[in-house]
Parts: C-alpha cells; sequence; structure tokens
C-alpha cells in the first residue's frame, strides 16, 4: 500500500467513517502494534536538554505513558521540551523589554520597533503548537480521541428499531 499525502491518520476510535468489519479488523491489528513499541522512558533525560528542558521532560514524559507515545517519538519528545524552554526563556525577556523597543537610528532619533524576542517568542509557540497536536498534547487532540471513544461505548437507540422489535 503507498501512503499518498494528505491527511493524517488517524486512530480508528477518534474517527467516524463506518469501517467494513474487514477494515476495522485489519486498522484494529495495526493500531495494536502500536503499544508493541518500546515505551518513552522517564529516566532516559536526552544529555543535550537545557536545565529547564528537563526539568519539562520530568513534567510531560510521566503523563504520555497514557497516549501511544514510544521511544521513536524520543526526538519529537525533546524538541517540544526544548522549544518549551526557549519558550520560557524568551516571554521572560519580552516581559523585561516589552513587546516593542525604541532603539537610536541612524541619525541618533528614537526608534520604535518590534522587540526581536517577541518575534522568536511567537515563532516558538508555533512550534510548540505543532509538535504538542503531534504528539497530543494539545486539548483538541486529545478530545477528538477521547470524545469518539465515548460515542463508541454509548449504545444508540432507534425507536423505528424499537416499534418494529415490539411484539
Amino acid at each position: 500500500m503507498i501512503n499518498l499525502p494528505g491527511r493524517k491518520p488517524k486512530l480508528t476510535e477518534a474517527t467516524t467513517k463506518h469501517w467494513t468489519k474487514e477494515e476495522l479488523a485489519e486498522r484494529m491489528e495495526k493500531e495494536k502494534m502500536l503499544a508493541e513499541f518500546d515505551k518513552l522512558n522517564v529516566d532516559d533525560i536526552p544529555s543535550y536538554l537545557s536545565s529547564a528542558a528537563k526539568k519539562e521532560w520530568k513534567r510531560i514524559v510521566p503523563l504520555l505513558e497514557q497516549l501511544p507515545i514510544a521511544n521513536l517519538d524520543l526526538a519529537m519528545v525533546a524538541m517540544y521540551c526544548n522549544y518549551y524552554a526557549l519558550f520560557v526563556e524568551t516571554s521572560k525577556k519580552v516581559k523585561k523589554e516589552g513587546v516593542v523597543i525604541t532603539t537610536e537610528g541612524s541619525q541618533g532619533q528614537p526608534v520604535t520597533k518590534q522587540n526581536e524576542n517577541f518575534r522568536a517568542m511567537l515563532q516558538i509557540s508555533k512550534e510548540i503548537k505543532s509538535i504538542a497536536s503531534s504528539l497530543g498534547l494539545s486539548l483538541d487532540s486529545r478530545m477528538r480521541i477521547i470524545a469518539q471513544s465515548k460515542d463508541d461505548k454509548e449504545e444508540v437507540s432507534d425507536p423505528f428499531a424499537d416499534l418494529m422489535n415490539d411484539d
């Protein structure tokens, strides 16, 4: 089967598509394989992370055990932690310096411009949002999984079927 560009695959429980029994069995078999990958080890913190990123690692990795995150996702989790540490650092600088800063122009006149740290903070927040969504760390990505699995567990009542079965 060739994977063409398109939508990202979702867990079967998170889709609203009506699958045939064969498709459902095939997808469930593939999803079982997710559990076979080595889990991410909380104590296996990458040495290249800063102290702030390591702190975020210790906070988030235990929470990731509830999601299908494996050791293969180590780089993504490390990037998330690194970007988080950078976000905190740049946020502190923006808080101290302000969003707009005044510098001296070429002729000595005051020039106001957007703080470089603010622009960096915006870019970092985009990266965090992207990685968080990929890992299931954002509220909407978790809700897609939870909402669909709840719907599957609730029995659907069909009043017409009840009338037909009424003896």
